[in-house]
Protein backbone atom coordinates (compact mmCIF):
# COMPACT_ATOMS: atom_id res chain seq x y z
CA UNK A 1 0.00 0.00 0.00
CA UNK A 2 2.80 2.43 0.84
CA UNK A 3 4.50 1.69 -2.47
CA UNK A 4 1.26 2.50 -4.30
CA UNK A 5 1.03 5.77 -2.35
CA UNK A 6 4.58 6.64 -3.35
CA UNK A 7 3.85 5.81 -6.97
CA UNK A 8 0.66 7.91 -6.90
CA UNK A 9 2.52 10.79 -5.29
CA UNK A 10 5.06 10.82 -8.12
CA UNK A 11 2.38 10.71 -10.80
CA UNK A 12 0.36 13.44 -9.10
CA UNK A 13 3.44 15.64 -8.91
CA UNK A 14 4.06 15.18 -12.63
CA UNK A 15 0.38 15.83 -13.35
CA UNK A 16 0.54 19.00 -11.30
CA UNK A 17 3.49 20.20 -13.39
CA UNK A 18 1.75 19.43 -16.69
CA UNK A 19 -1.52 20.95 -15.51
CA UNK A 20 -0.27 24.15 -13.93
CA UNK A 21 2.41 25.10 -16.47
CA UNK A 22 2.72 25.46 -20.23
CA UNK A 23 5.81 24.71 -22.32
CA UNK A 24 8.56 27.28 -22.80
CA UNK A 25 8.68 27.71 -26.56
CA UNK A 26 11.88 29.77 -26.68
CA UNK A 27 13.81 26.70 -27.82
CA UNK A 28 11.53 26.51 -30.88
CA UNK A 29 12.28 30.05 -32.07
CA UNK A 30 14.84 28.95 -34.67
CA UNK A 31 12.34 26.51 -36.20
CA UNK A 32 9.68 29.22 -36.07
CA UNK A 33 11.98 31.52 -38.04
CA UNK A 34 12.41 28.79 -40.65
CA UNK A 35 8.64 28.42 -40.97
CA UNK A 36 8.11 32.17 -41.33
CA UNK A 37 10.91 32.30 -43.92
CA UNK A 38 9.10 29.68 -46.00
CA UNK A 39 5.81 31.56 -45.62
CA UNK A 40 7.42 34.85 -46.66
CA UNK A 41 8.41 33.27 -49.96
CA UNK A 42 4.70 33.24 -50.89
CA UNK A 43 4.16 36.96 -50.27
CA UNK A 44 5.28 37.98 -53.75
CA UNK A 45 2.93 35.45 -55.34
CA UNK A 46 0.04 36.73 -53.25
CA UNK A 47 0.68 40.36 -54.22
CA UNK A 48 0.98 39.36 -57.89
CA UNK A 49 -2.39 37.60 -57.71
CA UNK A 50 -3.95 40.61 -55.98
CA UNK A 51 -2.51 42.98 -58.58
CA UNK A 52 -3.70 40.80 -61.45
CA UNK A 53 -7.15 40.59 -59.91
CA UNK A 54 -7.24 44.38 -59.51
CA UNK A 55 -6.23 44.97 -63.14
CA UNK A 56 -8.59 42.34 -64.53
CA UNK A 57 -11.52 43.70 -62.59
CA UNK A 58 -11.40 46.83 -64.74
CA UNK A 59 -14.47 48.95 -64.08
CA UNK A 60 -16.23 46.25 -62.05
CA UNK A 61 -16.74 47.68 -58.58
CA UNK A 62 -17.16 44.27 -56.94
CA UNK A 63 -13.87 43.04 -58.38
CA UNK A 64 -12.00 46.11 -57.18
CA UNK A 65 -13.55 45.84 -53.73
CA UNK A 66 -12.51 42.20 -53.55
CA UNK A 67 -8.96 43.10 -54.59
CA UNK A 68 -8.85 45.79 -51.89
CA UNK A 69 -10.07 43.27 -49.31
CA UNK A 70 -7.40 40.80 -50.37
CA UNK A 71 -4.76 43.54 -50.13
CA UNK A 72 -5.88 44.43 -46.60
CA UNK A 73 -5.77 40.76 -45.61
CA UNK A 74 -2.29 40.43 -47.11
CA UNK A 75 -0.94 43.23 -44.92
CA UNK A 76 -2.65 41.75 -41.86
CA UNK A 77 -1.14 38.37 -42.76
CA UNK A 78 2.38 39.78 -42.96
CA UNK A 79 2.04 41.55 -39.61
CA UNK A 80 0.37 38.55 -37.97
CA UNK A 81 2.97 36.04 -39.16
CA UNK A 82 5.85 38.23 -37.99
CA UNK A 83 4.42 38.77 -34.49
CA UNK A 84 3.00 35.24 -34.18
CA UNK A 85 5.82 34.02 -31.91
CA UNK A 86 5.32 36.84 -29.39
CA UNK A 87 1.54 36.53 -29.63
CA UNK A 88 1.64 32.78 -29.05
CA UNK A 89 3.92 33.20 -26.03
CA UNK A 90 1.48 35.76 -24.65
CA UNK A 91 -1.40 33.30 -25.02
CA UNK A 92 0.56 30.58 -23.21
CA UNK A 93 1.63 32.93 -20.41
CA UNK A 94 -1.95 34.15 -19.94
CA UNK A 95 -3.28 30.60 -19.71
CA UNK A 96 -0.50 29.69 -17.27
CA UNK A 97 -1.20 32.71 -15.08
CA UNK A 98 -4.92 31.88 -14.87
CA UNK A 99 -4.22 28.24 -14.04
CA UNK A 100 -1.65 29.08 -11.37
CA UNK A 101 -4.14 31.50 -9.82
CA UNK A 102 -6.62 28.61 -9.61
CA UNK A 103 -4.02 26.52 -7.76
CA UNK A 104 -3.43 29.34 -5.32
CA UNK A 105 -7.13 29.43 -4.50
CA UNK A 106 -6.81 25.98 -2.96
CA UNK A 107 -7.17 23.41 -5.73
CA UNK A 108 -3.60 22.26 -5.18
CA UNK A 109 -4.90 20.38 -2.12
CA UNK A 110 -5.59 17.50 -4.50
CA UNK A 111 -1.85 16.87 -4.62
CA UNK A 112 -1.49 16.80 -0.85
CA UNK A 113 -0.54 13.48 0.75
CA UNK A 114 -3.25 14.04 3.35
CA UNK A 115 -5.89 13.29 0.74
CA UNK A 116 -4.69 9.71 0.25
CA UNK A 117 -3.27 9.07 3.72
CA UNK A 118 -6.40 7.24 4.89
CA UNK A 119 -7.47 5.82 1.53
CA UNK A 120 -7.83 2.09 1.05
CA UNK A 121 -5.86 -0.08 -1.34
CA UNK A 122 -8.66 -0.37 -3.92
CA UNK A 123 -9.11 3.39 -3.98
CA UNK A 124 -5.37 3.90 -4.41
CA UNK A 125 -5.28 1.50 -7.37
CA UNK A 126 -8.25 3.27 -8.95
CA UNK A 127 -6.48 6.57 -8.41
CA UNK A 128 -3.36 5.22 -10.13
CA UNK A 129 -5.37 4.23 -13.19
CA UNK A 130 -7.24 7.52 -13.37
CA UNK A 131 -4.12 9.65 -12.95
CA UNK A 132 -2.23 7.48 -15.46
CA UNK A 133 -4.89 8.09 -18.11
CA UNK A 134 -4.92 11.79 -17.29
CA UNK A 135 -1.13 11.94 -17.64
CA UNK A 136 -1.35 10.60 -21.20
CA UNK A 137 -3.72 13.36 -22.31
CA UNK A 138 -1.82 16.03 -20.37
CA UNK A 139 1.51 14.98 -21.88
CA UNK A 140 0.08 14.91 -25.41
CA UNK A 141 -1.41 18.36 -24.84
CA UNK A 142 1.94 19.63 -23.55
CA UNK A 143 3.78 18.31 -26.62
CA UNK A 144 1.13 19.73 -28.96
CA UNK A 145 1.38 23.19 -27.40
CA UNK A 146 5.14 23.04 -27.85
CA UNK A 147 4.77 22.24 -31.55
CA UNK A 148 1.81 24.58 -32.05
CA UNK A 149 4.15 27.58 -32.06
CA UNK A 150 5.13 26.33 -35.54
CA UNK A 151 1.50 25.85 -36.59
CA UNK A 152 0.37 29.28 -35.39
CA UNK A 153 2.02 31.33 -38.20
CA UNK A 154 0.79 28.77 -40.72
CA UNK A 155 -2.73 29.22 -39.35
CA UNK A 156 -2.44 33.01 -39.70
CA UNK A 157 -1.16 32.64 -43.26
CA UNK A 158 -3.99 30.31 -44.25
CA UNK A 159 -6.65 32.38 -42.45
CA UNK A 160 -5.82 35.50 -44.49
CA UNK A 161 -5.31 33.65 -47.77
CA UNK A 162 -8.37 33.64 -50.08
CA UNK A 163 -10.10 30.27 -50.30
CA UNK A 164 -8.01 28.84 -47.43
CA UNK A 165 -9.62 30.53 -44.42
CA UNK A 166 -11.24 27.30 -43.21
CA UNK A 167 -7.86 25.58 -42.89
CA UNK A 168 -6.59 28.46 -40.79
CA UNK A 169 -9.68 28.23 -38.59
CA UNK A 170 -9.04 24.52 -38.05
CA UNK A 171 -5.51 25.24 -36.78
CA UNK A 172 -6.79 28.02 -34.51
CA UNK A 173 -9.52 25.74 -33.15
CA UNK A 174 -7.02 22.98 -32.36
CA UNK A 175 -4.76 25.39 -30.49
CA UNK A 176 -7.73 26.93 -28.69
CA UNK A 177 -9.01 23.51 -27.62
CA UNK A 178 -5.56 22.55 -26.31
CA UNK A 179 -5.43 25.75 -24.23
CA UNK A 180 -9.03 25.36 -23.04
CA UNK A 181 -8.34 21.74 -22.12
CA UNK A 182 -6.18 23.05 -19.27
CA UNK A 183 -9.22 24.58 -17.58
CA UNK A 184 -11.33 21.46 -18.22
CA UNK A 185 -8.61 19.36 -16.59
CA UNK A 186 -8.65 21.68 -13.58
CA UNK A 187 -12.40 21.13 -13.18
CA UNK A 188 -11.98 17.35 -13.51
CA UNK A 189 -9.19 17.27 -10.92
CA UNK A 190 -11.21 19.44 -8.57
CA UNK A 191 -14.11 16.99 -8.82
CA UNK A 192 -11.65 14.15 -8.21
CA UNK A 193 -10.33 16.04 -5.21
CA UNK A 194 -13.80 16.14 -3.68
CA UNK A 195 -14.36 12.45 -4.45
CA UNK A 196 -11.04 11.47 -2.92
CA UNK A 197 -11.79 13.53 0.16
CA UNK A 198 -15.16 11.82 0.61
CA UNK A 199 -13.93 8.28 -0.03
CA UNK A 200 -10.84 8.72 2.13
CA UNK A 201 -12.98 9.89 5.03
CA UNK A 202 -14.97 7.92 7.55
CA UNK A 203 -17.75 7.15 5.09
CA UNK A 204 -15.38 5.97 2.39
CA UNK A 205 -13.54 3.62 4.75
CA UNK A 206 -16.71 1.60 5.14
CA UNK A 207 -16.59 0.74 1.40
CA UNK A 208 -12.88 0.82 0.64
CA UNK A 209 -10.58 -1.59 2.51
Amino acid sequence: KNSVKTFNSGMLGFAQFLLSTNPNVDSMESLWRSITLVISSFYLIIFLVIGANFLMSGSYIEGREQAKEWLKNAFMMIVGVNVSFVLYKLLLETATAITQFIWITGFESLFSDSITSSAGFVLLIATSGAVGLALITLFLRYVFLMLAVLLFPIGIFLFYTPKLQNWGKIIFNLIGMALFMQFIDVIVFVASNQLMTDLAGQTGQAFVP
